[in-house]
Protein backbone atom coordinates (compact mmCIF):
# COMPACT_ATOMS: atom_id res chain seq x y z
CA UNK A 1 0.00 0.00 0.00
CA UNK A 2 2.65 2.31 1.10
CA UNK A 3 4.01 1.92 -2.41
CA UNK A 4 1.54 3.30 -4.37
CA UNK A 5 2.39 6.94 -4.86
CA UNK A 6 2.55 9.67 -7.99
CA UNK A 7 4.65 8.47 -10.76
CA UNK A 8 5.72 11.22 -13.74
CA UNK A 9 5.04 11.22 -17.01
CA UNK A 10 7.48 8.09 -18.62
CA UNK A 11 7.32 6.47 -22.08
CA UNK A 12 6.57 2.93 -22.32
CA UNK A 13 7.12 0.72 -24.92
CA UNK A 14 4.42 -0.43 -26.63
CA UNK A 15 3.33 -3.82 -28.34
CA UNK A 16 4.32 -2.81 -32.07
CA UNK A 17 7.17 -0.77 -32.94
CA UNK A 18 5.38 1.94 -34.03
CA UNK A 19 3.62 2.84 -30.90
CA UNK A 20 5.01 5.76 -28.55
CA UNK A 21 2.90 6.58 -25.51
CA UNK A 22 3.60 7.74 -21.72
CA UNK A 23 2.04 7.05 -18.78
CA UNK A 24 1.72 8.92 -15.46
CA UNK A 25 0.24 8.24 -12.13
CA UNK A 26 -1.09 11.27 -9.55
CA UNK A 27 -2.25 9.59 -5.81
CA UNK A 28 -3.70 11.31 -3.04
CA UNK A 29 -4.55 10.56 0.55
CA UNK A 30 -7.76 10.91 1.26
CA UNK A 31 -7.29 11.11 4.92
CA UNK A 32 -4.79 12.33 6.87
CA UNK A 33 -2.29 10.94 9.89
CA UNK A 34 -3.65 9.68 12.44
CA UNK A 35 -7.26 8.62 10.91
CA UNK A 36 -7.46 5.14 11.27
CA UNK A 37 -9.66 5.22 7.73
CA UNK A 38 -6.83 4.38 4.78
CA UNK A 39 -7.21 5.09 1.55
CA UNK A 40 -6.01 6.90 -1.49
CA UNK A 41 -7.38 8.39 -4.85
CA UNK A 42 -5.43 7.39 -7.83
CA UNK A 43 -5.75 8.52 -11.45
CA UNK A 44 -3.86 6.90 -14.31
CA UNK A 45 -3.37 8.78 -17.30
CA UNK A 46 -1.98 7.53 -20.68
CA UNK A 47 -1.17 10.25 -23.51
CA UNK A 48 -0.09 9.71 -27.03
CA UNK A 49 0.21 10.98 -30.26
CA UNK A 50 -2.94 10.23 -33.31
CA UNK A 51 -2.44 9.92 -36.79
CA UNK A 52 -2.62 14.04 -37.31
CA UNK A 53 0.00 14.90 -34.72
CA UNK A 54 -2.69 15.77 -32.15
CA UNK A 55 -2.18 14.55 -28.08
CA UNK A 56 -5.18 12.69 -27.09
CA UNK A 57 -5.57 11.30 -23.51
CA UNK A 58 -7.52 8.85 -21.46
CA UNK A 59 -6.94 9.11 -17.94
CA UNK A 60 -8.44 5.99 -15.76
CA UNK A 61 -9.63 6.75 -11.79
CA UNK A 62 -9.85 4.69 -8.97
CA UNK A 63 -10.03 4.42 -5.43
CA UNK A 64 -7.83 1.91 -3.50
CA UNK A 65 -8.30 1.11 0.23
CA UNK A 66 -5.99 -0.11 2.77
CA UNK A 67 -7.08 -3.48 3.33
CA UNK A 68 -5.60 -6.80 2.43
CA UNK A 69 -5.87 -8.28 -0.94
CA UNK A 70 -7.15 -11.59 -0.02
CA UNK A 71 -9.77 -9.65 1.41
CA UNK A 72 -10.62 -7.33 -1.63
CA UNK A 73 -10.28 -10.14 -4.04
CA UNK A 74 -13.07 -12.54 -2.07
CA UNK A 75 -15.12 -9.58 -3.40
CA UNK A 76 -14.72 -11.12 -7.04
CA UNK A 77 -15.09 -14.18 -6.16
CA UNK A 78 -18.22 -16.09 -8.64
CA UNK A 79 -20.98 -16.51 -6.92
CA UNK A 80 -22.58 -20.32 -6.03
CA UNK A 81 -25.27 -19.43 -8.60
CA UNK A 82 -24.23 -19.18 -12.18
CA UNK A 83 -26.88 -17.43 -13.64
CA UNK A 84 -25.25 -14.62 -11.71
CA UNK A 85 -22.01 -14.96 -14.11
CA UNK A 86 -24.28 -14.35 -17.20
CA UNK A 87 -25.48 -11.50 -19.11
CA UNK A 88 -28.57 -9.46 -17.38
CA UNK A 89 -28.54 -12.07 -15.05
CA UNK A 90 -29.45 -15.24 -17.21
CA UNK A 91 -26.94 -18.53 -17.69
CA UNK A 92 -23.83 -17.54 -19.17
CA UNK A 93 -24.34 -20.26 -22.20
CA UNK A 94 -27.53 -17.63 -23.35
CA UNK A 95 -26.47 -15.67 -26.18
CA UNK A 96 -25.93 -11.84 -25.10
CA UNK A 97 -28.41 -10.98 -28.27
CA UNK A 98 -31.02 -13.13 -26.76
CA UNK A 99 -34.16 -11.34 -25.77
CA UNK A 100 -35.26 -11.47 -22.23
CA UNK A 101 -39.35 -12.23 -22.11
CA UNK A 102 -40.05 -10.14 -19.39
CA UNK A 103 -41.70 -12.43 -16.23
CA UNK A 104 -41.45 -15.45 -18.24
CA UNK A 105 -37.83 -16.66 -16.59
CA UNK A 106 -36.81 -17.38 -21.04
CA UNK A 107 -34.86 -15.63 -23.18
CA UNK A 108 -35.99 -16.02 -27.01
CA UNK A 109 -32.82 -15.85 -29.57
CA UNK A 110 -33.26 -16.13 -33.37
CA UNK A 111 -29.69 -18.05 -35.00
CA UNK A 112 -28.51 -16.10 -37.91
CA UNK A 113 -29.80 -17.34 -41.36
CA UNK A 114 -32.26 -19.28 -39.49
CA UNK A 115 -35.59 -18.13 -42.01
CA UNK A 116 -37.07 -16.74 -38.90
CA UNK A 117 -36.46 -19.90 -36.22
CA UNK A 118 -36.65 -18.78 -32.62
CA UNK A 119 -35.37 -20.93 -29.76
CA UNK A 120 -36.77 -20.34 -26.44
CA UNK A 121 -33.95 -21.05 -23.58
CA UNK A 122 -34.66 -21.07 -20.02
CA UNK A 123 -32.70 -18.61 -18.25
CA UNK A 124 -31.92 -20.16 -15.22
CA UNK A 125 -30.27 -23.57 -16.38
CA UNK A 126 -29.65 -22.14 -20.62
CA UNK A 127 -31.18 -24.92 -21.66
CA UNK A 128 -32.93 -25.15 -24.36
CA UNK A 129 -36.92 -25.76 -24.30
CA UNK A 130 -38.90 -25.09 -27.41
CA UNK A 131 -37.96 -23.98 -31.16
CA UNK A 132 -40.50 -21.65 -32.90
CA UNK A 133 -40.90 -21.66 -36.85
CA UNK A 134 -42.19 -17.88 -36.29
CA UNK A 135 -43.42 -15.26 -33.79
CA UNK A 136 -46.72 -16.24 -32.87
CA UNK A 137 -46.23 -18.40 -29.58
CA UNK A 138 -48.65 -21.09 -31.49
CA UNK A 139 -45.38 -22.28 -33.85
CA UNK A 140 -43.42 -23.13 -31.27
CA UNK A 141 -42.29 -26.89 -30.41
CA UNK A 142 -41.48 -28.58 -26.94
CA UNK A 143 -38.22 -29.66 -27.11
CA UNK A 144 -34.98 -30.65 -24.59
CA UNK A 145 -31.94 -29.37 -26.16
CA UNK A 146 -28.53 -28.21 -25.18
CA UNK A 147 -26.41 -24.96 -26.92
CA UNK A 148 -23.35 -25.35 -28.90
CA UNK A 149 -21.42 -22.61 -30.26
CA UNK A 150 -18.32 -20.86 -31.66
CA UNK A 151 -16.03 -18.95 -33.58
CA UNK A 152 -13.89 -19.90 -36.51
CA UNK A 153 -10.85 -18.38 -37.41
CA UNK A 154 -8.82 -18.55 -40.20
CA UNK A 155 -4.82 -18.18 -40.94
CA UNK A 156 -4.47 -19.53 -44.18
CA UNK A 157 -1.18 -17.92 -45.52
CA UNK A 158 1.31 -19.94 -47.53
CA UNK A 159 3.70 -19.89 -44.88
CA UNK A 160 3.71 -22.18 -41.42
CA UNK A 161 0.94 -20.55 -38.77
CA UNK A 162 2.63 -18.86 -35.87
CA UNK A 163 1.80 -19.23 -32.42
CA UNK A 164 0.60 -15.57 -32.30
CA UNK A 165 -1.40 -15.77 -35.42
CA UNK A 166 -2.98 -18.72 -33.44
CA UNK A 167 -3.77 -15.83 -31.36
CA UNK A 168 -4.78 -12.62 -33.86
CA UNK A 169 -5.49 -15.01 -36.85
CA UNK A 170 -4.61 -12.94 -39.69
CA UNK A 171 -6.70 -14.08 -42.75
CA UNK A 172 -9.91 -12.42 -43.61
CA UNK A 173 -13.21 -15.21 -43.21
CA UNK A 174 -14.97 -17.44 -45.77
CA UNK A 175 -18.29 -18.87 -45.23
CA UNK A 176 -18.24 -22.28 -44.05
CA UNK A 177 -21.19 -24.56 -42.69
CA UNK A 178 -21.27 -26.45 -39.47
CA UNK A 179 -22.93 -30.05 -38.12
CA UNK A 180 -22.51 -32.13 -35.29
CA UNK A 181 -22.71 -35.95 -36.10
CA UNK A 182 -24.34 -37.59 -32.81
CA UNK A 183 -24.02 -40.80 -31.37
CA UNK A 184 -26.48 -39.85 -28.69
CA UNK A 185 -29.01 -39.40 -28.09
CA UNK A 186 -29.86 -41.25 -31.91
CA UNK A 187 -26.40 -42.96 -33.28
CA UNK A 188 -25.47 -41.31 -36.95
CA UNK A 189 -27.79 -38.46 -36.86
CA UNK A 190 -26.31 -35.26 -37.72
CA UNK A 191 -27.55 -31.87 -36.42
CA UNK A 192 -27.05 -29.16 -38.98
CA UNK A 193 -26.20 -25.64 -37.61
CA UNK A 194 -26.76 -21.86 -38.20
CA UNK A 195 -23.73 -19.57 -39.32
CA UNK A 196 -23.09 -15.87 -39.94
CA UNK A 197 -20.06 -14.94 -41.43
CA UNK A 198 -18.31 -11.53 -40.39
CA UNK A 199 -15.36 -9.91 -41.73
CA UNK A 200 -12.66 -12.20 -39.49
CA UNK A 201 -14.60 -14.84 -38.19
CA UNK A 202 -17.49 -17.13 -38.63
CA UNK A 203 -20.06 -17.46 -35.97
CA UNK A 204 -21.97 -20.47 -35.30
CA UNK A 205 -24.86 -22.03 -33.44
CA UNK A 206 -26.57 -25.45 -32.70
CA UNK A 207 -29.41 -26.69 -30.77
CA UNK A 208 -28.92 -30.38 -30.00
CA UNK A 209 -31.24 -32.85 -28.80
CA UNK A 210 -30.19 -34.95 -25.47
CA UNK A 211 -31.54 -38.15 -24.64
CA UNK A 212 -35.21 -38.40 -22.09
CA UNK A 213 -33.83 -40.67 -19.45
CA UNK A 214 -33.25 -39.26 -16.30
CA UNK A 215 -29.76 -38.21 -17.28
CA UNK A 216 -30.25 -35.71 -20.31
CA UNK A 217 -27.09 -35.73 -22.19
CA UNK A 218 -25.35 -36.06 -26.14
CA UNK A 219 -22.60 -37.18 -27.55
CA UNK A 220 -20.79 -36.94 -30.75
CA UNK A 221 -18.19 -34.65 -32.85
CA UNK A 222 -18.85 -31.01 -34.53
CA UNK A 223 -17.38 -30.80 -37.67
CA UNK A 224 -16.81 -27.87 -40.23
CA UNK A 225 -17.60 -28.07 -43.76
CA UNK A 226 -17.90 -26.34 -46.78
CA UNK A 227 -13.60 -27.19 -47.01
CA UNK A 228 -11.74 -29.21 -49.34
CA UNK A 229 -9.77 -30.92 -46.93
CA UNK A 230 -6.76 -32.81 -46.51
CA UNK A 231 -6.53 -36.52 -46.25
CA UNK A 232 -4.16 -36.88 -43.26
CA UNK A 233 -2.12 -34.96 -41.17
CA UNK A 234 1.06 -35.71 -43.42
CA UNK A 235 -0.83 -34.21 -46.43
CA UNK A 236 1.47 -31.60 -47.91
CA UNK A 237 -1.09 -29.67 -50.55
CA UNK A 238 -1.30 -26.23 -50.35
CA UNK A 239 -4.79 -26.24 -52.65
CA UNK A 240 -6.05 -28.07 -48.84
CA UNK A 241 -6.73 -27.44 -45.67
CA UNK A 242 -7.15 -28.64 -42.27
CA UNK A 243 -9.23 -27.16 -39.44
CA UNK A 244 -7.48 -27.22 -35.81
CA UNK A 245 -9.91 -26.89 -32.65
CA UNK A 246 -8.29 -24.34 -30.09
CA UNK A 247 -8.12 -26.97 -27.11
CA UNK A 248 -5.59 -26.74 -23.60
CA UNK A 249 -4.08 -30.25 -24.90
CA UNK A 250 -2.12 -31.25 -27.74
CA UNK A 251 -3.18 -34.56 -28.34
CA UNK A 252 -6.21 -36.49 -29.15
CA UNK A 253 -7.47 -37.46 -25.46
CA UNK A 254 -11.21 -38.45 -24.96
CA UNK A 255 -12.93 -36.69 -22.31
CA UNK A 256 -12.52 -38.37 -19.16
CA UNK A 257 -9.19 -39.76 -19.35
CA UNK A 258 -6.07 -38.27 -17.35
CA UNK A 259 -5.05 -36.51 -17.36
CA UNK A 260 -8.52 -35.37 -17.13
CA UNK A 261 -10.01 -33.57 -19.97
CA UNK A 262 -13.86 -31.57 -19.91
CA UNK A 263 -16.44 -31.33 -22.42
CA UNK A 264 -16.30 -27.86 -22.53
CA UNK A 265 -12.53 -27.90 -23.48
CA UNK A 266 -13.38 -29.05 -26.47
CA UNK A 267 -12.49 -32.65 -27.39
CA UNK A 268 -12.20 -34.10 -30.50
CA UNK A 269 -15.00 -36.14 -29.45
CA UNK A 270 -17.95 -35.07 -27.10
CA UNK A 271 -18.95 -37.74 -24.58
CA UNK A 272 -22.30 -37.34 -22.58
CA UNK A 273 -22.96 -33.41 -22.49
CA UNK A 274 -25.31 -32.23 -19.88
CA UNK A 275 -24.89 -28.44 -20.43
CA UNK A 276 -24.58 -25.91 -22.75
CA UNK A 277 -21.00 -25.56 -24.39
CA UNK A 278 -19.97 -22.24 -25.82
CA UNK A 279 -16.25 -20.92 -27.57
CA UNK A 280 -16.05 -24.28 -29.33
CA UNK A 281 -13.78 -22.06 -31.59
CA UNK A 282 -11.81 -23.59 -35.08
CA UNK A 283 -8.95 -22.08 -36.85
CA UNK A 284 -8.86 -23.07 -40.78
CA UNK A 285 -5.08 -23.25 -41.94
CA UNK A 286 -3.59 -24.63 -45.35
CA UNK A 287 -2.91 -28.26 -45.41
CA UNK A 288 0.98 -26.98 -46.37
CA UNK A 289 3.07 -25.68 -49.03
CA UNK A 290 3.73 -28.36 -51.14
CA UNK A 291 6.38 -29.53 -49.91
CA UNK A 292 5.88 -29.74 -46.13
CA UNK A 293 2.52 -30.09 -44.11
CA UNK A 294 1.36 -27.70 -41.66
CA UNK A 295 0.60 -28.31 -37.70
CA UNK A 296 -2.02 -27.12 -35.86
CA UNK A 297 0.02 -23.96 -34.16
CA UNK A 298 0.63 -24.28 -30.23
CA UNK A 299 -0.21 -21.70 -27.90
CA UNK A 300 2.20 -18.70 -27.54
CA UNK A 301 3.60 -18.89 -24.03
CA UNK A 302 5.16 -15.17 -23.79
CA UNK A 303 1.29 -14.22 -23.58
CA UNK A 304 0.57 -15.76 -20.17
CA UNK A 305 -3.03 -15.07 -20.25
CA UNK A 306 -3.93 -16.55 -23.60
CA UNK A 307 -4.31 -19.91 -24.51
CA UNK A 308 -4.12 -19.90 -28.27
CA UNK A 309 -3.19 -23.80 -28.40
CA UNK A 310 -4.71 -26.02 -30.91
CA UNK A 311 -4.70 -29.60 -32.18
CA UNK A 312 -5.83 -31.68 -35.49
CA UNK A 313 -9.37 -31.77 -35.56
CA UNK A 314 -9.82 -32.51 -39.48
CA UNK A 315 -8.42 -34.44 -40.43
CA UNK A 316 -7.06 -35.95 -36.44
CA UNK A 317 -5.13 -38.42 -37.71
Amino acid sequence: YATIATLSAANVTGLSTNTTFSRSRTVTDLFTAPDARRAKAMTTSVTWPDRAGATQTVALRTLVAAVPPGVAGALAAPARNPVSNGSRGRHPVIPTSAVDQAGEGTSSFTPPNGGGVRWIFNNGTGFITAICTGVDPASCTPVTARLLSGFIRFATGADQPTPGQAEVPPSAAALVSVSVSQTLPTPAATVDCYESLSGAYVAYFCALPVTSDSNPRWSGRSLVGGLSLAASIADASISLYRVCRYTPYRDQRAVGTSPPMTNAEHPLDYLDVTGGLINQNFLVIRAGDGTAAFTCPADDTSTEFINGNTWHHQPSA
